[in-house]
């Protein structure tokens, strides 16, 4: 029998290319073919089907990459691949747009506005150059000139921290898009020299001087050791290079950083009310006063200080109290100054995380060994283990088919998705689901869904999910495959991360003994979750929930979150778990004492702090609200009124086009999803099986934020738009949860 070939009649082997876009123009010869695919460096990036004639030219646009790139055409007839071209294309764009200042830009500003010009150099021609400040977004015009585009574009400044970005695009939809950021203060000539009793100057390098009286150290190490140690000429403390302003009372020296920081050192004592990490009197600024950034302007008390953050627009300090210290007693922790500064949506100040040893209140587990997501509560009572130990030994059993021989576990199938919950509820958080060769094992199990009036229901005959396993002497209902999605159909800035990380498509084959699936059932992807701190979230009142809904987006924020209701036996409850509107309710007693691990990292790590930061920032804490409060709970004291810290709403949020489901569950719209908890993403990152996302689909915590969109469309963008060490900053906060 005749089988078709291809006929290449454009590009070749070696071929180079100097813009993005290749066009692939091939003919049918031989024999008629059934569909084609192209596969770009293993990666199938399009797929078509259709009855192609003998002597058919087909055409096929592609986008590729820089760099040499594979690239396969696969012809298929009624017996699979027919024939098949790989080609090496090289692909050598010009440079791409790159943004030069035509000066370096202050660190601090005292106007309302702020010039930046310069040039935007690159091998093609610029669309577009787009200034974006604050929630404004704004067209710069260019003037051309010989090899790029000059620019001069006036940038409102507020009080307090302003960054600002440049995003130039050429037509090749490249970007070099870079952010700054210029604080403004209130002062019009900042404090440059400052003192009681001792003396402080900022010199014109940044450096830092002091002399006088040093009974508290106060104006360095030179006092260390007793209270006759004063300086008499000035002297510079060391490790300081970038002092903006100093302020200083009888015993305290504070200097304010280039970035708003404020740095403090000298008298302590037992009142903590330097504001730093620290016990006793300090001699040597080494760390920032907790919670401070943005700073504005600074007056410094007896024994006190008192910060305007730039947080407050108006320029009203933070707090009417004597920021160190407060009606109750004095406050060694300056975080709660920012309290007013971080937005309503978020339950901490800018830069405190909370304490990682209770980030599951009293579920939280230090000890884990290797089960990380299979630990019960360590304060668990002695009353309450025997049933928590019998509900865990369900759990982990591998079930028997009736009759069996151990009589508690038997009962399994005639059909099954796994021998026991173990199997997609593991120990170290996620089971294996897309495996390489596109088998679907037991980690992920694909819903059976079709529309009916207005609502959905389960297939009429193979019910909600596909049951790919059976007992002895019963076939199983059918086998599922998957296979990437083809990049072209998303949107341009998904392309990046598709190809790393692509949405899988799935191919349900239902096995001969059964009904064939109804015409408009849709089959779709859940990854089985881990199951770790259900019992709290379980236990958070309705009320909390519902309060954080806003439908309609009534306060425009882009965010409309809202509660999904499930039927159960006592009335319709919110739910709170599975990946979208059909929850599993964790009543089980094991379950709801499954223990959360302990957050992995020293409490004031640098780059997790500023991970912490940029997570606000980025807004991404508008869904991953960061505290809940469980409600009062008779039967179990430790769920009973906790405060813990999952980073979730439990509401439905509506992530765009790309996560996309054709199988919504309940009143779940096709694109919405709830907003999972983020404890334990770090450790499941470094699982064997680690996978992200309701389908599988992202294999690092990275791409799983890329694929956002939707109402997360503006957190994605602000992550993307990040440089290297701030996306590592943000990345290393949540894998410390």
């Amino acid at each position: 029998m005749r089988r078709p070939s291809l006929t290449l009649l454009s590009s070749s082997d070696g071929d180079v290319y100097s813009e993005p876009t290749v066009e692939l123009r091939f003919r049918i010869d031989n024999a008629p073919a059934l569909s084609y695919r192209i596969v770009v460096d293993d990666v199938q990036v399009s797929a078509v089907s259709g009855a192609f004639a003998v002597g058919e030219e087909l055409t096929a646009l592609l986008t590729l990459e820089e760099g040499i790139r594979s690239v396969e055409i696969l012809l298929f007839d009624g017996d699979g691949v027919a024939d098949s071209e790989l080609l090496l294309l090289a692909i050598e764009l010009p440079a791409g747009p790159s943004i030069v200042l035509d000066a370096a830009l202050p660190a601090t500003s005292f106007e309302e506005s702020l010039v930046v010009s310069g040039r935007v150099d690159g091998g093609r021609p610029l669309v577009s150059l787009t200034l974006v400040s604050g929630d404004e977004r704004s067209d710069i015009e260019v003037t051309e000139a010989d090899g790029g585009a000059l620019f001069s574009a006036l940038v409102p400044l507020t009080l307090g921290d302003n960054p600002f970005t440049l995003q130039p695009v050429d037509d090749f939809g490249r970007t070099d898009e870079k952010t700054w950021s210029v604080l403004r203060s209130v002062d019009t000539e900042p404090p440059h020299v400052d003192g009681r009793d001792h003396v402080l100057a900022v010199g014109d390098d940044g450096s830092l001087w002091a002399w006088g009286l040093n009974g508290s150290s106060q104006v360095g190490p030179e006092g260390i050791g007793g209270f006759v140690d004063d300086v008499l000429s000035p002297v510079v403390l060391a490790g300081v290079d970038d002092a903006f302003a100093v302020y200083a009372n009888g015993n305290q020296g504070f200097y304010e950083d280039g970035a708003g920081q404020l740095w403090g050192w000298g008298q302590n004592g037992a009142t903590g009310n330097l504001g730093i990490p620290a016990e006793g009197d300090v001699a040597v600024p080494s760390a920032p006063v907790f919670g401070i950034r943005g700073v504005v302007d600074v007056a410094i008390g007896a024994l006190h200080g008192v910060v305007v953050d730039g947080a407050a627009e108006d320029g009203t300090p933070l707090r009417d109290s004597d920021a160190g210290r407060s009606s109750e007693g004095d406050t060694v922790d300056a975080s709660s100054l920012a309290d007013a500064a971080s937005d309503e949506n978020s339950d901490a100040s800018p830069t405190s995380i909370p304490d990682p040893l209770r980030i599951g209140g009293a579920l939280t587990a230090t000890e884990y060994g290797s089960r990380p997501f299979l630990t019960t509560a360590p304060a668990l009572d002695l009353g309450g283990a025997p049933a928590v130990s019998f509900g865990r030994e369900l759990f982990v059993a591998d079930w028997d088919a009736a009759p069996g021989s151990r009589e508690l576990i038997d009962g399994l199938g005639p059909l099954y998705h796994a021998l026991a919950c173990l199997g997609c509820h593991p120990e170290s958080g996620r089971a294996a689901s897309l495996e390489a060769g596109g088998s679907v094992a037991p980690g992920l199990l694909l819903r059976l869904v079709r529309t009916e009036g207005e609502g959905l229901v389960h297939d009429p005959s193979l019910g909600g999910q596909l049951q790919t396993l059976a007992i002895a002497g019963v076939p199983a209902e059918g086998t599922a495959q998957w296979e990437p999605a083809a990049i072209a159909e998303l949107a341009p800035h998904y392309h990046e991360v598709a190809a790393r990380a692509p949405a899988p498509r799935f191919t349900v084959a239902i096995d001969p003994a059964y009904p064939a699936l109804a015409d408009n059932t849709n089959s779709g992807p859940r990854l089985a979750p881990q199951l770790v701190g259900v019992g709290l979230l379980e236990q958070v009142p309705e009320d909390t929930l519902l309060a954080w809904e806003d439908i309609e987006d009534a306060d425009g924020d882009g965010i409309s979150g809202r509660a999904s209701w499930v039927a159960t036996p006592s009335g319709p409850r919110i739910g709170r778990f599975g990946w979208n509107g059909d929850g599993l309710q964790a009543v089980a007693t094991f379950l709801s004492l499954l223990a959360v691990p302990a957050a992995r990292r020293e409490r004031r790590d640098p780059q997790v702090e500023e991970g912490a930061s940029l997570f606000r920032a980025a807004r991404c804490d508008a869904c991953h609200r960061e505290t809940l409060t469980t409600g009062a709970v008779a039967t179990q004291a430790l769920l009973s009124e906790q405060t813990f810290h999952p980073y979730t709403d439990l509401l439905l949020h509506d992530m765009g086009a790309a996560l996309a489901d054709p199988v919504g569950e309940g009143d779940t719209a096709a694109r919405e999803w709830r907003t999972p908890p983020l404890w334990g993403l770090g450790l499941i990152e470094e699982a064997a099986n680690a996978r992200f996302l309701h389908d599988g689909r992202a294999l690092s915590l990275e791409d799983a934020i890329l694929w956002h969109g939707g109402e997360a469309e503006a957190a994605r963008a602000a992550f993307a738009a990040m440089g290297r060490s701030d996306r590592d900053a943000l990345l290393a906060f949540v894998r410390s949860l």
